[in-house]
């Protein structure tokens, strides 16, 4: 199966766009790696966590304007994140909006895809 990892995208590009997540560990869509119970990555066992670095692919927005580049602040509450680098995008495609932030401030979406970037553990 050729399909990406990523999310699927199918309807509107809307607010009410749907998706679907395809697992990287077991390849089966309907659920995130991080919670995927398949073979070694039981949540509920007692293996040794180590320090290291990952690569993470999230959901993005692609915003005018932001007071930080090259940084992430990552909220693992939030639904989606902001970026306003372009080049950080593997997947993106034209959506024009604004989002209302959590500061009663709002900001202007010009794209809407899917980012990488890399973060260290515990460090």
């Amino acid at each position: 199966d050729n399909a990406p990892n990523r999310p699927s995208y199918s309807g509107s590009t809307g607010s009410e766009a749907q998706f679907k997540f395809r697992c990287h560990r077991c390849k089966q869509v309907g659920h995130k790696a991080v919670n995927c119970y398949s073979k070694g990555n039981d949540r509920r066992s007692n293996s040794k966590k180590e320090d290291g670095v990952c690569l993470h692919t999230s959901e993005a927005a692609l915003v005018t304007s932001c007071e930080s580049r090259q940084r992430w602040c990552l909220d693992s509450g939030a639904t989606s994140h902001l970026c306003n680098e372009v080049d950080s995008f593997c997947e993106l495609s034209s959506k024009k909006g604004e989002l209302s932030l959590a500061s009663n401030a709002s900001t202007e979406i010009i794209g809407q895809g899917t980012a990488n970037f890399e973060t260290s553990v515990n460090g």
